[in-house]
């Protein structure tokens, strides 16, 4: 069966799930409808070096809906929001885009065995090594669809030892006829024991087999190590092992790692992670190696919270290990109350990519100040602005910069 026919298919199913959730008896629940309306005026709206389109206003409206549901055996986390662009100089065709994040649990046996199946729908960006809707409205970017179904189990065979073995079906789809959808056919077994009530070893095995339209492949995942948690939510996490992955093209076999440090204070939270694993190229479907580091900071005071971010992530092709791309990613935050009912927010961001395919590099700059009064527990106005720069001496799509102010009403009922 062709990705696409499964997708519409899918797309009937979680429908109709959704409808004969309305039907069940015994449960609480809860349905917010919202509205948010914003004006937005940008002086790039081609978003190039020569501002060949000139300025531009956009008005988004975006209705939305937030739906919880809660049985005995049965639970619904819901939230879609549509949204209508309309350009008033007529400089880019109007459009329409969907966000829906739609999850469900359906318990079969008590505290053992679940059947989790969620609908994701969202715009993506289709560049691995950075974040395209953050710097662009249309660039390098598409519609995106992930519909996962996951039978999965909790064992207990002894009182310190925990078994989840579980399978997950998923079906990626990209409205963008560059993106390469996928079915993916994933089992697992997940082991934690518990040596004491703060030290614990984990240890995981994943098979996926991966179905396009051009290739199969099949990669297994093997990890171990210890979790050891010394304050509540607080915690030392290490893992590593190997991944083998084989497909009709090529074959690979390189250690894989996951690393996470937490703190959690009245305060401060200190973040750091890394983590090396196989993933897809969106347009491509080629296999790449993922390497990241990441470290955050927050620091929350009496009028307000400070966050620091900073992160590296580098790109390689396998089986080859060539080097594709290294991406520098920092940013700071700072939000801080005004007066009552008023918050200012101001946040900074600065990516540095050293792109090797193209021998040349893209520096990115963000700026955005804003503030926003809440009128009532319900109602909201926000203003903001926003600066992008982008510079690269070679790649002549990466040379830009946009102002852009924005005025936003929403509302929720």
């Amino acid at each position: 069966m062709m990705i696409e026919k499964k997708f519409a298919l899918q797309l009937s199913l979680t429908a109709a799930a959704l409808t004969l959730a309305g039907t069940a008896l015994a449960a609480d629940y809860k349905f917010t409808p919202s509205i948010t309306v914003n004006e937005v005026y940008t002086d790039n709206i081609a978003e190039d070096k020569d501002r060949t389109l000139g300025d531009e206003f956009i008005t988004r409206a975006i209705p939305g809906i937030a739906f919880t549901y809660t049985a005995p055996f049965w639970t619904w986390d819901v939230g879609y929001k549509y949204e209508y662009r309309f350009y008033a100089k007529g400089k880019r065709d109007n459009e329409d885009l969907h966000n829906l994040k739609a999850r469900t649990r359906w318990t079969l046996i008590d505290e053992k065995a679940f059947l989790d199946i969620s609908d994701e729908y969202s715009r993506v960006s289709l560049d691995q090594s950075r974040d395209r809707t953050q710097e662009s409205l249309f660039a390098n970017q598409s519609d995106q669809n992930i519909v996962t179904v996951s039978p999965n189990f909790v064992l207990r065979p002894t009182s310190k030892l925990t078994l989840r073995p579980g399978a997950i079906y998923q079906n990626i789809w990209y409205k963008d006829p560059t993106g390469v959808g996928r079915n993916i056919y994933s089992g697992y077994l997940n082991a934690d024991y518990e040596m004491t009530d703060k030290f614990s070893f984990i240890s995981r095995y994943l098979f996926t087999l991966t179905d396009t339209q051009e290739n199969i492949s099949r990669t297994h995942d093997l990890q171990a190590g210890i979790k050891y948690e010394y304050f509540k939510d607080s915690f030392i996490s290490i893992q590593g092992g190997n991944s083998w992955y084989m497909s009709s093209r090529q074959s690979s076999s390189n250690p894989v790692w996951t690393v996470a440090i937490n703190y959690a204070g009245d305060r401060y939270n200190i973040k750091a992670s890394t983590s090396e694993k196989y993933s897809n190229d969106p347009t491509s479907n080629k296999l790449s190696l993922n390497t990241r580091y990441d470290l955050g900071f927050d620091w929350t005071f009496s009028k307000g919270k400070i966050g620091l971010a900073s992160g590296i992530i580098r790109l390689e092709d396998m089986p080859d290990n060539n080097l594709r791309s290294i991406s520098y990613n920092n940013s700071v935050s700072i939000d801080y109350a005004l007066f009552t009912d008023w918050q200012a927010r101001l946040t900074y961001a600065f990516n540095y990519i050293d792109d090797k395919d193209l021998d040349t590099y893209t520096k990115v700059s963000l700026l955005s100040p804003g503030i926003s009064y809440s009128y009532s527990d319900t109602m909201k106005f926000r203003l903001n602005y926003r600066y992008l720069h982008m510079y690269s001496p070679e790649n002549a799509d990466d040379n830009k910069e946009v102002n852009s102010i924005l005025f936003e009403i929403s509302k929720s009922f």
